[in-house]
């Protein structure tokens, strides 16, 4: 059958390679199915607490996402809930309300 659906079927090869493939591999980083970004995310967490630090009375979350306005919402609530639980900001006022403020701990 050599028209039928073996012609069809790319080889995995050329299937990884394709423009269609790149894309969706793009798209995994972007979203955070691909867990190599982690060095990416350190820094981004580093850069986010030294920011807050340096404000003595913290930062709320609008003026946080204006300061990282390259970074999408759902990285900065990740970022700034994962340096909540370690204990590196504390957040105060009423949760999901533009009142929330971030503290950094060490001040």
């Amino acid at each position: 059958m050599e028209n039928g659906i073996s012609t069809l079927i790319a080889p995995s090869s050329t299937w990884r390679s394709s423009p269609v493939m790149r894309g969706r591999q793009m798209r995994h980083r972007r979203h955070g199915v691909i867990e190599d970004q982690e060095p990416v995310q350190m820094d981004l967490e580093t850069e986010v607490h030294t920011r807050i630090a340096a404000q003595p009375e913290g930062m709320k979350i609008g003026e946080i996402v204006a300061a990282f306005s390259k970074v999408s919402r759902p990285t900065l609530y990740r970022v700034l809930n994962n340096l909540t639980e370690t204990h590196r900001l504390t957040r105060t006022g009423k949760p999901r309300t533009p009142d929330v403020r971030y503290l950094s701990v060490s001040q």
